[in-house]
């Protein structure tokens, strides 16, 4: 069987009706599309490893530095990817995949803060160290954006960011950050690969009816 593959992977900060957006769409699909299987994933905490590094993550009470964090994202990424290829394995349909995160995640949240704009923050370490940090984790990000080749990319904002979020150990730093985030996030999109063309930027503000037809709509025409 010749099986079609689509990757869907939707973006953005918390609190933006991103994983809402997820659920709706995996419902709409599983009713409407039977002739194709839907998998529905999200980082971190999609496996049972992932779920205890999840744990570890949000946890307040680890003081975990910015390297042993991205590590930990990593981790739990490959995990989710390895485990998604095995489930792919045991099916004869066509398949279409909806990504709750990925690594432009990864970019937003702990590359480009830390490691692009708080220089500072590493100063127990030289130039050097940096570049290699840097070039390890483009090797990373090529090699899973080469895995999954995403079709389509739903990234989600707030016109206005306020801060709003549940005070685990990451949603608990300071709104600075979340707008440096924001910064990382569309420079992600052309960091790895050019996926400029794929990305559909949405506003949580537009409402969850209002957004759900715009993805709805561009993802009949990809299945078409």
């Amino acid at each position: 069987m010749n099986r079609k593959l689509i990757n869907i992977i939707f973006e953005g900060i918390d609190k933006t009706g991103k994983s809402t957006q997820v659920d709706l769409v995996y419902n709409f699909l599983s009713q409407n599309y039977n002739n194709y299987e839907i998998i529905k994933t999200k980082e971190p905490g999609n496996t049972k490893l992932g779920k205890n590094i999840r744990d570890i993550l949000l946890s307040n009470d680890y003081n975990i530095n910015i390297l042993s964090e991205y590590f930990l994202f990593i981790s739990d990424r490959i995990d989710n990817i390895f485990n998604i290829k095995k489930s792919i394995e045991k099916i004869d349909k066509k398949l279409i995949i909806l990504y709750d995160r990925s690594h432009f995640s990864t970019f937003a949240y702990q590359i480009y803060p830390f490691i692009y704009e708080n220089k500072n923050y590493f100063n127990i370490l030289d130039n050097l160290k940096l570049k290699k940090i840097k070039a390890i984790d483009k090797k990373i990000g090529k090699l899973i954006f080469s895995i999954i080749k995403p079709d389509i990319i739903f990234y989600f904002e707030k016109r206005n960011l306020i801060k709003e979020f549940n005070e685990d150990r990451i949603e608990s730093r300071k709104e600075d950050y979340f707008n440096i985030v924001l910064e990382g996030y569309k420079k992600s999109f052309n960091y790895y690969y050019n996926f400029n063309k794929k990305v559909i930027k949405l506003f949580f503000e537009d409402g969850i009816e209002n957004n759900f037809n715009i993805i709805k709509n561009k993802i009949i025409k990809i299945i078409k």
